[in-house]
């Protein structure tokens, strides 16, 4: 999903797609998010008890392929520039920071208002990592400036990433933490963050920053907030339901790459 966003943002804004950039985001991720659910399994093993030995043959496979993407990542930046390899170690970093380290509401013992505050500031701290990522890193490694469009997309990738951060994260968040965001407004407050996102387009038409075909892209948070009105809260616990949202909320994203692909 990281490679199609960053795929989808990078063509928006420079109306080509920096391939080996996105790679290297599409590498990153899988590492990333492979050494944090290797971290994370001793406290989440609990939670699927009948995909055990499953999921232990899956991590023997992962630690090959996280080796062979860390193969990959460091071909990539050892054959750029050194500036550009310091910018990108440097964020690589703060990620696998974001993912592993930076998560305090992860304790079995907080059962606190101050754990579900860290809950949230530890999903807009990834979301916004993400976000900035997906928009920069392929600019930066093009050498091509930041303009006020790349900042309005941060503005309008955020929310949604952030909404699809909070949906997958809270099936493995303490019990404590599930049931009380279960039980408030958490859903009406997401739909609210979707609809966000579809203003941003439509107000850039209307200040005739960018083309009425852009208007497209409101159909990501128009969809996402769909599915969150349609399942209501069922996603809280289906493994299989958290996923096909996912793969929903990445094939719509694909979709409106693909669009402004042929109207371009």
């Amino acid at each position: 999903m990281a490679m199609v966003m960053t795929s989808a943002m990078n063509f928006v804004l420079t109306q080509h797609v920096s391939w080996l950039a996105v790679l290297l985001i599409g590498l990153g991720t899988f590492v990333t998010y492979s050494l944090d659910n290797l971290v994370d399994w001793k406290k989440d093993k609990a939670l699927y008890p009948n995909e055990s030995i499953l999921i232990k043959r899956y991590q023997r496979v992962s630690i090959v392929l996280i080796v062979l993407c860390l193969i990959g990542i460091s071909w990539i930046m050892l054959t750029t520039s050194a500036a550009l390899t310091l910018t990108l170690a440097f964020l690589a970093a703060v990620v696998l920071l974001s993912t592993i380290r930076f998560a305090a509401y992860r304790s079995v013992d907080s059962v606190s208002l101050h754990s579900i505050a860290n809950f949230f500031v530890n999903r807009g701290f990834i979301s916004l990592v993400w976000s900035a990522v997906c928009i920069f890193v392929p600019l930066i490694f093009e050498g091509m400036p930041v303009t006020w469009q790349a900042w309005s997309s941060l503005i309008y990738l955020w929310p949604l990433v952030f909404v699809y951060s909070v949906i997958w994260k809270l099936e493995k968040s303490e019990p404590y933490i599930r049931s009380a965001l279960n039980t408030s407004s958490l859903r009406i407050y997401l739909q609210h963050l979707c609809l966000l996102t579809t203003l941003i387009p439509i107000t850039n038409v209307i200040l005739g920053k960018i083309t009425p075909r852009s208007l497209v892209n409101i159909l990501p948070g128009l969809v996402i907030f769909t599915l969150l009105e349609k399942e209501h809260l069922e996603w809280k616990i289906s493994r299989k339901q958290l996923l096909r949202i996912a793969m929903i909320i990445g094939s719509v994203i694909l979709v409106v790459f693909l669009i402004h692909l042929m109207v371009s």
